[in-house]
């Protein structure tokens, strides 16, 4: 049994144009890739900031509640306009308590014992990361 096997050696015909991409086709893939990378690192550098601004959201508020608790459990005779900051504990935030006489209008007689505290807390001197909160403490005669 001989068989005889005949390679035909040559160049491969295709019908029609050639196999690959055109450039226009690359070029066209190429802007899909990049604006979908674009939309998800544009999603997450949102999603960084919304995660820093609940972060300072939560922290201040912890912060002025202990500051306002502060300032209740002071001795009247003490009560007056300071600054400050946290320490090292929370770097960067800062707060500042104004104390001024309550102004009502009409005007009532036990307005003298009444003080009205303005406490401003603020992250690293930024009018966007800042909360204020008013309150007013009454002051009985001692």
């Amino acid at each position: 049994m001989n068989q005889n096997i005949y390679l035909h050696i040559g160049k491969c015909q295709t019908q029609g144009r050639e196999r690959g991409f055109t450039l226009i086709e690359v070029m066209v893939s190429l802007s899909i890739i990049t604006i979908a990378l674009v939309s998800v690192l544009n999603l997450q550098s949102q999603g960084l900031s919304l995660a820093a601004e609940a972060k300072f959201n939560t922290t201040i508020s912890l912060l002025a509640r202990s500051k306002i608790a502060e300032i209740k459990a002071m001795d009247p005779e003490d009560l007056m306009s300071d600054y400050g900051d946290f320490g090292d504990d929370y770097p960067g935030y800062s707060w500042e308590v104004s104390i001024y006489d309550a102004v009502l209008d009409p005007p009532l007689d036990e307005l003298e014992f009444l003080k009205q505290a303005e406490i401003i807390i603020s992250w690293e001197e930024s009018e966007q990361f800042q909360y204020t909160h008013r309150f007013y403490r009454f002051i009985p005669e001692l």
